[in-house]
């Protein structure tokens, strides 16, 4: 139970940090420099530096586990993204065929 806890408040971290790189990459200047971007968020560097590395290792895992995307995407292209879905439905519609139903 502790570690399933555990895993859970990783995840909701991760997802909180990932809004946040995300805030910093679209901001209306561009990618704002870190300092600036932690100041902002009233984190210290040192884990603004962390939450990136960690962001960019949750990218690159991905990566690692399909290579083929490798290709097209890199960990630090800012289009590449990690999500997690548990009990959803994705609808994948096409021009060409039949809608494909991936349930997770």
């Amino acid at each position: 139970m502790t570690t399933q806890i555990s895993m859970v408040s990783q995840w909701v971290r991760l997802r909180q940090w990932v809004k946040q790189v995300q805030s910093c990459r679209n901001s209306p200047e561009g990618r704002m420099d870190v300092e600036i971007w932690c100041s902002q968020d009233n984190v210290t560097k040192v884990n603004g530096y962390y939450c990136l590395r960690r962001v960019r290792k949750a990218r690159q895992s991905m990566l690692d586990a399909y290579p083929s995307l490798q290709k097209m995407y890199s960990a630090d292209d800012g289009n590449t993204e990690v999500f997690y879905f548990k009990n959803a439905t994705a609808t994948f519609s096409s021009f060409t065929h039949d809608p494909e139903v991936v349930k997770f």
